[in-house]
C-alpha cells in the first residue's frame, strides 16, 4: 500500500486518531454496474485523505499530490460515503478495527477490496452529479490515467479543520 500517515495520536475524548493519504494513482476497484453486476475497474483517483476517529472512518480527496494540515478537503470520487460532505465511510456488515497506526493498511484494504455500489453515489463529482459511478466507468473506458481535477467538488473546509473537530469531540459534522 503506497499511504502516508502523517499523525496518529490519542484526542481527549479518548480512542485513537489518524490522519492519512494515498497519492493519486490509477488503482483496481469492484464496482456495482446498474444491472446489479459486479465488474473490476482501472481508473484514476485523485490524493484520498483517511481519517480514522476510534471505529469510525472518514474518506476526502485533495487536489494536491501531499497534503498538508492547510489544504482543503474535496469529496472523495466514490460512492459509499455519507453525505454530501461528511465522508463517513459505509463499510457495510464488514467488521472494522479501531483507528490506530497499526491498522491503517487493514483500513485501506477493506475499503478497496469490497464493491462500491448505488448507495451515496450522488453529488460526488460534477459532471455526473446523480452517480459518480458513470464517471467512474468512462474514465477505466478510456484508460485515463489521471483524475480530472476538474470534476472535485471542494470545500474551504482543511485538515486542520477537521483534525481540531475530530479530537476536540465537536460531533461528526465537518462541513
Amino acid at each position: 500500500m503506497d499511504s502516508k500517515a502523517d499523525f496518529a495520536l490519542q484526542g481527549r475524548t479518548g480512542g485513537n486518531y489518524f490522519f492519512a493519504f494515498e497519492p493519486a494513482r490509477v488503482r483496481s476497484i469492484w464496482i456495482e454496474t446498474k444491472d446489479g453486476d459486479v465488474r473490476e475497474i482501472s481508473v484514476p483517483q485523485p490524493t484520498l485523505i483517511l481519517l480514522g476517529k476510534q471505529n469510525e472512518y472518514f474518506l476526502w480527496a485533495a487536489k494536491t499530490r501531499k497534503p498538508t494540515a492547510k489544504t482543503n478537503l474535496c469529496v472523495a470520487p466514490l460512492p459509499n460515503l455519507g453525505g454530501e460532505w461528511q465522508g463517513k465511510i459505509c463499510f457495510g456488515s464488514n467488521e472494522v478495527p479501531p483507528a490506530s497506526a497499526a491498522t491503517m493498511d487493514a483500513v485501506w484494504n477493506l475499503i478497496f477490496s469490497a464493491p462500491f455500489n448505488n448507495h451515496n453515489a450522488n453529488n460526488k463529482c460534477r459532471s455526473e452529479a446523480q452517480d459518480v459511478r458513470l464517471l467512474l466507468f468512462a474514465l477505466a473506458e478510456k484508460e485515463a490515467k489521471t483524475f480530472p481535477a476538474s470534476e472535485l467538488i471542494e470545500s474551504a473546509t482543511t485538515v486542520e479543520d477537521v483534525w481540531r473537530q475530530m479530537i476536540e469531540g465537536r460531533g461528526n459534522r465537518y462541513f
